[in-house]
């Protein structure tokens, strides 16, 4: 299952920015923490990017290390922590150190490696089933431009797109999924897929916007911690299927509509956080 690091990387993110939360709330607010909680908290996030790891997913950890660094990048703009620069470089340490002792991550970091043999199309691997399914989806698209073949249908006509004379090989995966999640729809619903792009570009930017506007730590790490599970997600679908499935694509729906509402002017998140601190205040 190459997609389960997706599922797992948005219990990770939302483990960091409750842990980031706590010590801004700790530090700066000189406010009561359960650092019991926080602790628990810190040590699941861990062991789930552990499990990342051991899951070996070239595209998952590959993704994954982007979101990651789009998360400090954002944590080092918008976090309200005086010590942030320090904090931000022992806990990375930290952090890394245990994942590399529970998390077999020089076994993790030779799969990232074979991708140098999966490049090479003479070797058949999954990037020239990848090559193969985005060269079948754009011949789809061109022949039905408007329309597309509709959902679902891609697998009734991509061998007849498929290169003449080609031994295929495991290129016949290509037979049923183009594995891009952008192509298939693009072969599928024709013209009327740049409306779901140019949303999909839309909600990402929409969201780092205010991000970067908002004067709420709340506001700040919450959606930093939704937004870098969604990008590597999205990010992952560029080589998988992963949004193709109800599950993957039912969970970035609904958080989308959170980040939606998250940033609505009349939100009061202070209900939200008496669920787990009563007479806190932000």
């Amino acid at each position: 299952m190459n997609w389960a690091g997706d599922f797992i990387a948005f219990g990770i993110f939302s483990g960091l920015g409750f842990i980031f939360y706590d010590l801004y709330r700790a530090v700066e607010k000189k406010e009561r923490v359960n650092w019991m909680m926080t602790s628990a908290i810190f040590f699941i996030t861990a062991i789930n990017t552990a499990v990342l790891f051991l899951l070996k997913s070239r595209g998952s950890l590959t993704f994954f290390t982007a979101a990651f660094l789009i998360f400090f990048v954002f944590i080092l703009l918008k976090w309200s922590f005086r010590y942030k620069g320090i904090f931000t470089a022992v806990f990375v340490v930290l952090f890394s150190g245990f994942v590399f002792w529970a998390g077999n991550f020089q076994g993790a970091l030779k799969e990232i490696q074979t991708l140098s043999v999966e490049v090479n199309p003479e070797t058949q691997g999954s990037w020239a089933v990848n090559l193969e399914g985005r060269k079948r989806s754009l011949r789809i698209f061109q022949a039905y431009p408007f329309f597309g073949v509709g959902r679902g249908d891609y697998g009734k006509f991509s061998e007849e797109f498929a290169d003449l004379g080609l031994d295929h090989g495991r290129k016949n995966l290509a037979n049923y999924t183009s594995m891009s999640h952008y192509f298939q729809v693009m072969a599928e619903e024709g013209s009327g897929s740049f409306i779901y792009f140019l949303f999909l570009i839309f909600f990402v930017l929409w969201t780092s916007w205010n991000i970067l506007k908002t004067r709420s730590q709340f506001k700040v790490l919450t959606g930093i911690s939704l937004l870098s599970s969604v990008l590597m997600v999205l990010g992952h679908a560029s080589i998988n299927d992963l949004m193709d499935r109800f599950g993957m694509m039912t969970l970035v729906i609904v958080v989308f509509g959170v980040l939606a509402g998250l940033f609505r002017e009349d939100f009061d998140h202070q209900k939200l956080f008496e669920i787990f601190y009563e007479n806190d205040e932000f």
